[in-house]
């Protein structure tokens, strides 16, 4: 009679090879070259991601100027948002698509025309529209606009209440302007011109602390290309007046703004202020009522 073969398959062993263990060897003990090839990969992906993130998403920036103030102090840290307006390709001139264009009202971090650094203003005109400034008040194609966020504080070395019609005094616009067509070639006699049109395709930028603020009225419009993103909340916000000397001495630059961050004097009440406030209702609204004020029917 034919011996009955076994239920696990037919030899009288399990089905998984000698002694009921498996027929594939598991992974050994980890050398600690192994263990050094996987942190050294770990680590590129998450330089990997965390540029790309810088490139293309969000990016981090310190505020080092009294520029902006009150809306940014220095010593305010914020993050950039490059999405909205579609980051720019390193090394191109080309731009990822965007949801929108720069609009008025956006605080807008961008390249300097003059240095090329990383500046942050406000935009204030849009292309083909007619800015002038009169004493720190704005007009849009001869409508003022509404600036909850301006201040007006002591004034810099050069007087730029006034636009296009810069002066280093107030009382010496009239001299300044015809020295100006003097050396333009222009004559006295021609009317003054009433305010700035802003080219099509670039926007005027202007701090929110007027009259210490390196803008639009000094080195003119921006080309659009020039900007890197929107601001759009604070992260965190240190005093630097209250950072040891060592710190408030060294040079504006990353490494000062690293020791800043830890050793500076923390706003907390500052953190997770807002930043991407829309202001177009109100824009509109105040463009609205100067329309159909009487006498403007």
């Amino acid at each position: 009679m034919s011996k009955r073969k076994n239920a696990e398959g037919g030899s009288g062993a399990p089905a998984g090879g000698k002694g009921g263990r498996g027929g594939k060897k598991g992974p050994g003990p980890q050398t600690p070259k192994d263990a050094f090839v996987d942190n050294v990969r770990t680590l590129v992906y998450a330089l990997a991601i965390a540029l790309f993130i810088r490139t293309f998403l969000v990016q981090a920036f310190r505020i080092p100027s009294g520029s902006m103030e009150q809306t940014l102090l220095i010593g305010d840290f914020l993050l950039v948002d490059k999405i909205t307006l579609g980051a720019r390709v390193p090394g191109t001139n080309w731009r990822l698509p965007g949801f929108r264009e720069p609009r008025r009202g956006d605080i807008l971090v961008f390249k300097d025309p003059r240095t090329n650094r990383d500046f942050i203003k406000r935009c204030i005109g849009e292309g083909g529209e007619t800015l002038k400034v009169v004493d720190n008040h704005v007009f849009i194609d001869g409508h003022e606009l509404p600036e909850p966020y301006k201040h007006v504080g002591p004034g810099g070395g050069i007087d730029l209440s006034n636009f296009p019609y810069r002066s280093a005094a107030r009382r010496d616009v009239k001299r300044w302007v015809q020295a100006e067509r003097m050396q333009r070639g222009i004559s006295p006699t021609t009317p003054l011109p009433d305010g700035y049109r802003i080219p099509d395709d670039r926007i005027f930028m202007m701090g929110d602390n007027r009259n210490n603020s390196a803008d639009s009225r000094e080195w003119g419009s921006l080309d659009k290309s020039r900007v890197v993103g929107r601001a759009f909340v604070l992260y965190w916000s240190s005093d630097p007046e209250h950072a040891p000397g060592w710190v408030r001495r060294m040079p504006e630059n990353w490494v000062k703004g690293f020791f800043q961050l830890f050793l500076g004097r923390p706003r907390i009440r500052r953190l997770g202020t807002w930043l991407a406030h829309n202001y177009t209702d109100s824009y509109e609204n105040a463009l609205h009522a100067a329309t159909t004020a009487p006498g403007n029917e």
